[in-house]
């Protein structure tokens, strides 16, 4: 990894980056709005209910919880990646976003990095949804995050750097998802298969351009993900006989 003023590059990351169509990008002069954005809401929310004491309402009422999710409250799949139990929680999962989000939306654009931890998000949660027990509730940005390690891993494979950082930061995080109590490991492989996918498909293209496959693959997995919340949405409401 390399150091930087805005978190670390991955050496693959800042190559495709300062390799635009006809034009050097400077990695280090641009600003990532989008990774500074997500820190912010998270951070704000987790001031928010500590400062005025509702944190826990705000758990229970944006948080992932399958009943409420089964009874059409789908905007918990996203809004509890926002949202974390304790200083710890949020800190290292701001800490890696902070590392990994700036080389990945340079070289991404802004829309294509938004997408990817969106749906990484998006795809921990469903996991969580789709495995864990009904009476589970379930919060924290790390499905995104771990998200962003494999798309990290994808792009500096596919471009022959050694990566060994980045599958030991995943194998010590899995390794800690298993042991430690209370943390979701099915977010956790939710948010690392998506994603893998979505970075497999972006760097495809030559030098990371835009493709017609790259949104195929993007429309894909949300139908995926979607199929499975109304899979597990029938499986719910079946054994509460709705």
């Amino acid at each position: 990894m390399i150091s930087a003023s805005v978190g670390f590059h991955c050496p693959a990351c800042v190559a495709d980056a300062r390799q635009g169509p006809g034009r050097i990008i400077n990695v280090a002069d641009q600003k990532p709005q989008i990774t500074n954005s997500i820190i912010g809401i998270n951070v704000a929310l987790f001031l928010y209910g500590v400062i005025f004491h509702q944190a826990s309402s705000l758990q229970s009422n944006f948080g992932m919880w399958p009943i409420g999710i089964a009874q059409g409250e789908w905007y918990r799949l996203l809004t509890s990646a926002f949202l974390h139990a304790n200083l710890l929680h949020i800190g290292f999962n701001m800490l890696l976003l902070f590392q990994l989000g700036p080389s990945l939306e340079f070289v991404l654009g802004k829309g294509r990095f938004l997408a990817l931890y969106l749906l990484a998000a998006l795809g921990g949660s469903v996991a969580s949804y789709y495995f864990s027990d009904i009476r589970t509730l379930s919060i924290g940005a790390s499905g995104a995050i771990f998200g962003l390690m494999t798309a990290t891993l994808v792009f500096g494979r596919r471009r022959g750097h050694d990566m060994s950082q980045i599958v030991a930061l995943l194998v010590v995080n899995v390794i800690i998802g298993f042991m430690a109590s209370g943390v979701d490991w099915r977010g956790h492989f939710g948010g690392a298969a998506v994603g893998a996918i979505i970075a497999w498909a972006y760097s495809r293209s030559p030098n990371l351009k835009r493709s017609a496959e790259q949104y195929i693959v993007l429309i894909g997995v949300t139908a995926v993900l979607v199929m499975a919340v109304v899979a597990r949405n029938s499986q719910i409401l079946h054994y509460f006989g709705g």
